[in-house]
């Protein structure tokens, strides 16, 4: 199931988005006892990825981890995706490769 966050950078945490999505405030648990993978949803076990994640699965799957990993530098396998909002320049979504710097 994909569902929509509550918008705020703390709900990015997974034990906070699965309290929001159980209907309480997106508020992280306290680990250990509360690791998702054990008791997460509704006290079952849980996997949470983000949109980061999702976002590469189809290129992965496509291509392969280690084509995915060797698009990154060093230590720093794949890419990484930003969001830039607020007082900038140009906002939009940025995804860093090979050190450099992509807006889309």
């Amino acid at each position: 199931m994909v569902h929509p966050g509550a918008g705020a950078y703390i709900c990015g945490e997974e034990t906070a988005l699965i309290e929001g999505l159980e209907g309480k405030r997106g508020f992280p648990r306290i680990k250990p006892p509360f690791f998702p993978a054990v008791t997460g949803l509704y006290g079952e076990p849980t996997v949470v990825n983000n949109v980061e994640t999702m976002s590469n699965l189809p290129w992965i799957v496509n291509n392969g981890g280690a084509a995915f990993a060797a698009l990154g530098v060093g230590r720093s396998t794949g890419t990484r995706l930003f969001a830039l909002a607020g007082r900038v320049k140009q906002s939009g979504r940025l995804r860093d490769r090979d050190g450099e710097e992509h807006l889309s």
